[in-house]
């Protein structure tokens, strides 16, 4: 019974980590945190009980090797709830498995290499193992590496996320390792929680293994940080429905899987860096509604349409609207093996795009206009009806940053900045020619800022909150 209640927990509502331990006293470091869902190596499995007893979901990790269906029918026997198959399981195998288990009615997760991800095929989760460490990209000699937007080059899973949230309604994980062999800070961990946590998904949280031995030893720097990210996966789960906000903007991208979508540090991040919001359009969903509230769009699939969708951008153009089109010799990235990074070559490719665009992207209006953000990811979101915006500010400078100015339209009156650390601030509005304005004093790892146009008068306007 208390299995079936388990399950019948919303997918939506997992928040996963990777467990870091197969005794049971270790549960306890998941008092106080809202992590609700465990991902389990074989010797862990023995924990589901003891886990169930607790509240929690247990997932029994299975990689290639051996034989998957006798595997899940392991773990089903240990009383797990799910199981997440992690590696590049072909489809088949994934529906033989849940044909195996399919009196049960426990979930079946793929958990694939981003080439292989079936993003409109999810049946539960989307999720993929692999994922760039967010940060400041820091040569060897410490220097910070500049990137064709001609600011500091982030390491960052937004392109790809955007492009995620727009082909699939499933809840999407992204379970990439810490790198290997290094003592990682406190405020990394928490840059991978807020990179996915910004655009509406989930890192799997995951410890390297200086972190994971102070913290199964109870010391009491690793508990704080242990405290500290439970407190940020605490703020997203806390604010659920900015995960079913869009991202505003009235740039359009039309891109897809199989022209670059998949790949990190492409031309999705490098628009992304330079605080311009975009809408991914996956090809296979353009219409005109797609495209609703868009002034220009970006077409990297000029070589992929159907005559009907290129109907579609030749009524979007013939109302006035702007069209760049990328150039037939430009080939879209493939992924091979594990490559999740352009190669240099196909980063020379792309900065010459870059520059051809650049100038006519500039053009577009970012909603919000920011000021002193060089170190930063930004995250623009709307509630759609044009009452409420929600900007996500993640430095990744690793110190706080002063002096930060916003200017966004003169309509929105109220400002409000709110973050998983420090008490909600309301700012002081001023104008400034024909915008708005407010100044943040300080952000530190992440600040929210909660822009309305009307003074929060109804329930509608707290559920953003």
């Amino acid at each position: 019974m208390l299995l079936a209640f388990i399950l019948n927990v919303s997918l939506a509502g997992w928040v996963p980590a990777r467990w870091i331990s197969p005794d049971p006293k270790n549960l306890e470091l998941l008092k106080d945190t809202p992590i609700n869902c465990l991902l389990l190596e074989r010797e862990q499995w023995p924990l589901a009980e003891q886990a169930a007893q607790r509240g929690l979901v247990t997932l029994g990790v299975i990689r290639p090797g051996g034989d998957p269906r006798e595997q899940a029918r392991q773990a089903i026997a240990a009383h797990l709830s799910g199981i997440v198959l992690e590696g590049d399981f072909p489809a088949p195998v994934a529906e033989s498995v849940r044909d195996t288990l399919a009196g049960s009615k426990v979930p079946v997760i793929e958990m694939l290499p981003r080439r292989s991800i079936r993003l409109r095929e999810a049946k539960e989760i989307a999720a993929t193992y692999q994922g760039v460490w967010p940060g400041i990209q820091v040569q060897e000699n410490g220097a910070t590496r500049a990137g064709p937007t001609g600011s500091p080059w982030f390491n960052t899973n937004a392109g790809f996320l955007l492009f995620a949230r727009a082909a699939t309604d499933a809840p999407i994980w992204v379970a990439n390792l810490p790198p290997p062999q290094r003592v990682l800070p406190v405020e990394s961990y928490l840059h991978s929680i807020c990179d996915a946590a910004v655009l509406g998904a989930r890192w799997v949280v995951a410890l390297d293994d200086d972190f994971r031995g102070r913290l199964l030893a109870r010391e009491e720097a690793a508990l704080q940080s242990w405290r500290r990210m439970a407190l940020y996966l605490r703020y997203f789960e806390e604010h659920p429905a900015w995960r079913g906000l869009l991202t505003r903007g009235e740039l359009a991208v039309v891109q897809d899987a199989d022209s670059g979508a998949l790949v990190s540090g492409g031309i999705l991040d490098m628009i992304t860096v330079k605080h311009i919001p975009l809408r991914v359009v996956p090809r296979s969903k353009l219409s005109l509604d797609a495209l609703r509230d868009s002034t220009m769009v970006l077409n990297l699939e000029a070589e992929l349409l159907a005559p009907a969708q290129k109907q579609v951008l030749g009524q979007f153009t013939g109302a006035g609207n702007t069209m760049l089109t990328s150039p037939p010799e430009m080939k879209p990235p493939n992924l091979h093996g594990d490559e999740i990074t352009l190669d240099e070559k196909e980063v020379g490719r792309i900065e010459d795009l870059w520059k051809g665009m650049n100038r006519a992207i500039d053009r577009v209006h970012p909603g919000v206009r920011l000021y002193n953000v060089s170190s930063m990811l930004s995250s623009l979101l709307d509630d759609r009806n044009g009452e409420r915006l929600v900007l996500h500010l993640l430095n990744y400078s690793g110190y706080p940053i002063e002096n930060v100015a916003l200017h966004f339209p003169p309509e929105f009156r109220q400002v409000k900045m709110i973050s998983p650390e420090g008490p909600a601030r309301e700012l002081e509005v001023y104008k400034i020619r024909d915008e708005g304005a407010a100044d943040l004093d300080k952000v530190g790892v992440l600040a929210t800022i909660l822009l309305e146009k009307k003074p929060e008068t109804s329930a509608p306007s707290a559920s953003l909150r």
